[in-house]
């Protein structure tokens, strides 16, 4: 005989809370160094950054402020433990995105040293170039002189013209020392930059103060990102259901219920993140038509100011 509870219970795998900040909009700062013409605007300072991603790959939609995109928008990414707290000592020289993730000329003092906030040490960089280097790539930042900076890939960048009202980008996950769908945050910040190193005011994902030019800068703020997390369910009886989610310290999981999509209720018990997959129970389940379960996790994470 069949289990009215097992027959009619439906289980609706929702997404963390977290994951419903997986499409997030990064502004500029408002700043135009390099406005291609005077009163025009910067195509990086009053344009933004979107990220989005599918657990597995992250996309990344740059759209241009007024200014054309001549120059470099080199992306620091702080994901996994260690980094560096400037570039002070980056000098790789070989191409001009290189020399943009560098804030380098490939000389011997041309030099725009961006020191990183207080915990913020970037461990990739992202460069983008449509015009400057026709190209845009994933690098993982190392000290030393040329060829330092380790290529990862590609990121696809599209389109390779300085006007587009837009540009696209992507990469996986795991090239920057993530899992995938692991609801794992990490930090960003952007700086505008030409490819000899001469760094502009322009910024988005944070913000940076500093002369323009072959200068010292130090970046102010940065923001962060978190990626989906998806749980798996597994009915175990006629009373509870198993959800297993992966975690991240510093955030508590728990699962709640709900006939008809509103009006939440938690059931089970909270668990603090392990690093690691954890397991959640429901209690009992009423025996009605239909049941929702959704896992949820809190503090939702928020940009780092």
């Amino acid at each position: 005989m069949k289990n009215p509870l097992l027959t009619s219970l439906c289980i609706l795998l929702l997404t963390l809370v977290s994951s419903l900040r997986a499409q997030t909009t990064y502004p500029g700062n408002g700043n135009s160094g390099f406005e291609s013409a005077v009163g025009l605007g910067g195509a990086v300072g009053l344009g933004s950054l979107t990220l989005s991603n599918d657990g597995t790959t992250i996309f990344g939609t740059i759209t241009k402020g007024p200014s054309n995109f001549n120059d470099c928008l080199v992306i620091y990414i702080d994901s996994t433990p260690g980094g560096y707290a400037s570039t002070a000592n980056f000098a790789d020289g070989n191409d001009g995105l290189r020399k943009a993730i560098s804030g380098f000329d490939g000389g011997i003092t041309n030099r725009s040293t961006l020191t990183f906030a207080a915990g913020f040490l970037p461990d990739y960089a992202i460069a983008l170039g449509p015009t400057a280097a026709s190209f845009g790539g994933l690098w993982q930042v190392t000290e030393g002189s040329g060829n330092s900076l380790n290529y990862i890939s590609d990121v696809f960048l599209s389109p390779l013209t300085n006007n587009s009202a837009t540009y696209t980008f992507s990469f996986p996950i795991s090239s920057i020392g993530l899992t995938p769908e692991s609801g794992a945050t990490f930090r960003l910040f952007a700086t505008y930059i030409s490819g000899s190193g001469y760094r502009s005011d322009e910024a988005i994902a944070g913000n940076l103060t500093g002369t323009q030019g072959w200068n010292p800068f130090t970046n102010t703020t940065f923001s962060s990102y978190t990626l989906n997390l998806v749980a798996t369910a597994t009915a175990l009886s006629t009373s509870n259901i198993d959800i297993t989610v992966p975690t991240s310290l510093g955030h508590t999981y728990s699962l709640e219920s709900s006939t008809t999509l509103a009006g939440w209720s938690p059931v089970g018990t909270a668990s603090a993140g392990t690093g690691f997959p954890i397991t959640l129970t429901t209690g009992t389940l009423p025996a009605l038509p239909t049941t929702f379960v959704r896992a949820t996790v809190s503090p939702t994470p928020s940009p780092t100011p």
